[in-house]
């Protein structure tokens, strides 16, 4: 079941990404980004709220504050990193940005490794991960005159 969640995952992100870059030509980045965020936190507050799960990650933060710096970090990181997305397909296109954030699963592979201690790699991982990156490599040498 988790493939058919990744891929609706996949399919939904790549519909919002064709859409942003639509958006991005008349709005103003962070004033589109507000309008998402805002949208996606009333969505995530009333399914947490229906769940009963707002009260219970409230209460588990509560007891645990280093989660609250974590979530923190997290936030900080997501916020940043859909700028530069948005920046990059600003400056090139949505396709083009894509193919390199795409390459997003080796950096959770090393950060695993680095903060976590978790090896996660095997010879069908280092094979995909090194496609990744010639893949970027492509991406990045027939796409260098791009810029805005």
């Amino acid at each position: 079941m988790w493939f058919f969640y990744a891929l609706a995952a996949a399919v939904l992100w790549g519909m919002s990404y064709t859409i942003y870059s639509v958006l991005l030509k008349s709005l103003p980045t962070a004033g589109m980004m507000s309008l998402i965020s805002v949208g996606a936190c009333v969505v995530y507050l009333t399914i947490a709220m229906a769940r009963g799960e707002l009260s219970t990650t409230l209460n588990i933060i509560q007891q645990q504050p280093r989660l609250l710096l974590l979530t923190g970090i997290t936030i900080m990181c997501i916020a940043t990193a859909m700028f530069m997305l948005f920046f990059a397909m600003k400056a090139s296109n949505p396709t083009v940005a894509s193919l390199v954030e795409i390459s997003y699963p080796l950096f959770v592979a090393l950060f695993s490794w680095l903060f976590l201690k978790e090896g996660q790699m095997n010879i069908g991982t280092f094979a995909g991960a090194l496609m990744i990156m010639t893949g970027i490599a492509c991406v990045f040498y027939f796409n260098r005159n791009i810029s805005t």
